[in-house]
């Protein structure tokens, strides 16, 4: 049994593939962040919104999208299983996001 969940407090883990996924549901995390769904800078490795769907379906836990996130892409966020996103950059550049509704 988890004590954090006696507590109203949630455990966030964070997954980059199926195999990570699995692990995190072991660990019975409340909520993942799966990333990075759009390209980043950093690798040229990212999930798509095809493959982050499947993935978010299988995890049958809230799914946090995060990842290469910005103006060109934030409208597709809405077509995926995703309860909300994560983005620092996004964030900072845009500090009126009101308008997204996932």
């Amino acid at each position: 049994m988890n004590r954090y969940k006696n507590n109203r407090q949630f455990i966030v883990g964070s997954a980059h593939s199926l195999k990570e996924i699995r692990i995190k549901k072991i660990q019975g995390v409340s909520q993942i962040f799966l990333s990075p769904i759009f390209k980043i800078y950093k690798s040229s490795k990212y999930l798509g919104l095809f493959k982050f769907n499947l993935l978010s379906e299988y995890a049958n836990t809230p799914i946090i999208a995060l990842g290469g996130i910005n103006n060109q892409n934030i409208n597709q966020i809405k077509m995926t299983n995703s309860i909300g996103i994560a983005s620092i950059k996004y964030i900072k550049q845009n500090k009126k996001i009101s308008n997204l509704v996932l």
